[in-house]
Parts: structure tokens; sequence; C-alpha cells
């Protein structure tokens, strides 16, 4: 049935694993161009916490969804999905093979089964009534209405995971259907996909990320984490901030760094000593409210440094641990995904390319 479909391969597994440089590899050798899916490298300016490929390091291979939208913009689930068809529209003319290529699951998982094709955008009033019942009521009382529309859906989620109890209530009240059912429905699904999760020894892996962190620091985070924040708060300089509070601006001027927080700048260029009067702008900043992108791995960590609660040290050691957890939670969710899928240690070379030859080039002559 599928193979008058065009193929598309993905490349997925954990956070540094070695994604981007089979998927090169492979590119080259399949005539192929690559769509990321990675929900940090959409950002424009975060360039080093999220590990985004320099353009030597593209070796000419053409990327789409790098760099979309600004790191102070939100992006949904459903515009990765747009944007993706409209990439693989795009490049399936050219008569280049189409690579799709990250970590980040819920992207891979929604675009495979092909939920913007049901119909069910987002609306805002649905969910800002079923929010209101939420605080009013509960979230028992929310679940309890899953419960009695959607069943399936209710067996899959927590009572407690109020935004996907809203999510699956938002479905069935635009599309009459249970999102159970709707996540089911792959019949029109255009695209014949074939998911490689690559593996790799827990330790090993560890080590990778351990290894990655350390190249991110030295080649400047800490600084660009500064910059993102600068811009957050529409400061010009370190002295002289505009903190966002709510929808108030308050300016904060001529406020210097403590002395006592300037060691950390003659071996990495730091510039930690942001005032502790900063304190109300980085709580606003970790906030469920706050910037979106500003909540990545290796970004939200520099909070307490940037107000001399932990050191330096410990911020970075608190980003290898982040990386690491969140490294389990892909591995975990990547066997939970229904997919056409293989695992495959990320060294066994020649099988994973004897894997994506057999799926791109099946039905061609």
């Amino acid at each position: 049935m599928n193979t008058l479909k065009p193929k598309i391969l993905i490349i997925s597994g954990p956070t540094a694993i070695g994604k981007s440089e089979i998927s090169i590899a492979l590119a080259h050798k399949f005539n192929a161009e690559i769509i990321s899916a990675d929900s940090m490298q959409i950002y424009r300016k975060m360039n080093i916490g999220t590990g985004k490929l320099t353009k030597d390091e593209m070796q000419g291979i053409k990327h789409h969804l790098i760099d979309v939208v600004d790191f102070d913009e939100k992006y949904s689930v459903a515009q990765f999905i747009q944007d993706a068809i409209l990439a693989i529209e795009q490049i399936l003319p050219r008569n280049k093979n189409v690579m799709i290529v990250g970590g980040t699951g819920l992207y891979l998982n929604a675009l495979i089964h092909s939920y913007s094709l049901s119909g069910a955008q987002g609306d805002e009033k649905i969910r800002e009534k079923y929010q209101q019942i939420a605080e009013k009521d509960g979230g028992e009382k929310l679940y309890q209405l899953l419960q009695t529309q959607d069943p399936d859906s209710a067996k899959k989620i927590s009572p407690n995971d109020t935004r996907r109890v809203i999510r699956a209530l938002e479905i069935f009240e635009l599309t009459g259907l249970p999102k159970s059912t709707v996540a089911a429905n792959n019949e029109n699904i255009p695209y014949d996909f074939l998911q490689i999760v690559l593996e790799e020894e827990r330790s090993k892996l560890y080590s990778h990320i351990n290894r990655r962190v350390d190249n991110m620091i030295a080649k400047g985070l800490e600084k660009e984490v500064l910059s993102l924040y600068q811009k957050a708060s529409h400061c010009d300089t370190r002295s002289d901030f505009i903190c966002l509070q709510g929808q108030n601006r308050a300016a904060v001027k001529g406020i210097k760094p403590r002395s006592s927080a300037a060691e950390h700048t003659a071996e990495s260029g730091g510039v930690r000593g942001i005032a502790p009067k900063f304190n109300t702008l980085y709580k606003n900043m970790s906030s469920s409210s706050a910037i979106q992108s500003l909540q990545a791995i290796g970004y939200k960590e520099f909070i307490e440094y940037f107000n001399n609660r932990i050191s330096f040290e410990d911020t970075v050691a608190k980003i290898k641990q982040h990386s690491r957890n969140y490294a389990k939670r892909q591995i975990t969710f990547f066997k939970w995904m229904k997919s056409n899928k293989i695992f495959i240690h990320r060294e066994n070379e020649t099988e994973i390319e004897q894997i994506a030859q057999a799926h791109l080039m099946k039905g061609k002559s």
C-alpha cells in the first residue's frame, strides 16, 4: 500500500548520540536534504546551547527548519507539522530524498501520525473554557469529563496532566471525535516513514553528553545565555536593565555587579555578577508564562548562577545532569512511539546505510 508514497527516512535518538554526523553522511550518499526535528534549533540566536551546526559543519547539505522564529516567539507542534510538510513538498519536486533528523519525539510522533490532517486546530476560547473549569472545580472534574467523552485517551493521560486533558477535550469539541480516534486515523498520511532510532551504551552516551556540555561552555554558552536574557528584558548593558514584570516595565539603572562575583572571568571570559535586584526578572523567566525557548536545558540553569546563588561549576553540573535526564526520557519516548522503526547501535554505520538505502530506494528503478 505504501509503494507509491514518497519514502522519508527519520534519524532519531537521544541527545549527543551523533544524529547530525550520521545524517550528513547519509544525505551525501543518497542525495537528500535534511529537515530538522529539534524543538530548540528552530529559534534564532540560540546556537551554542542547542548544538546547532555551523554552515561548514553542514557540509553543503541543505537543512530546513533551523532558525525559523526569534527566540522570544512561541512555536507549536502544529506549526512544526505545517512547516515540515511544506518543506517535504518543496524537496520532493527537486528529485531529492527527504531525511528528518532530530530528537524531539513529540514533533516526530505528531508528524508521523499527521495530527494536523485531522483539522483539529487549536481554539483559544475552548482552551480557556476548560482552564476555567480546572481553576474553579479542580483537575479531577476536568478528568471526569474526559473519561466520559474519550475514555481511551483518559486511560493514557494522567489526571494531573491538565494540559493534555484540556487538549484532548479541545479536540473532541472541535472535531466531534475522541482524540484517540483522530490520532489512530492514519489512512490519509501521504508519506512512507521509516524511523531509525540510534542506540548506545548508557555509560558511553552519558560521557558524550558531559563532553558536549564542556564544549558548549568552551564555545561561550554563558555569554550566549546572558545575551538572550538581556534582549528579553530590553537591556542594552548589564548596568542598564529594563526588567519585565508582567506587563509592567521598570527601569533599573546604575546597578553594578558585586565585586565578589567577578572571579569567573580569566579562564572562560565569564560574565557573572548580575545584581540581586534582577532576581524578579529571572524568577519571571523561570515561571510557566516565561519565554518558551529560555526554558531549554543549558539556558534555564543560568538563572540561579546569575543571581549568585550557585557556583559556575554547579551550573555546569546541573546542565550535564539535566541533559542526561533528558536523554533518558527521550529513550523512553522512542520505545513508546508507535511507528515503523528500527533500533540500531550508532556504530553500526554499514547497517545504518543499508537500511537507509533499502527504504529510500524502494520502488525506484
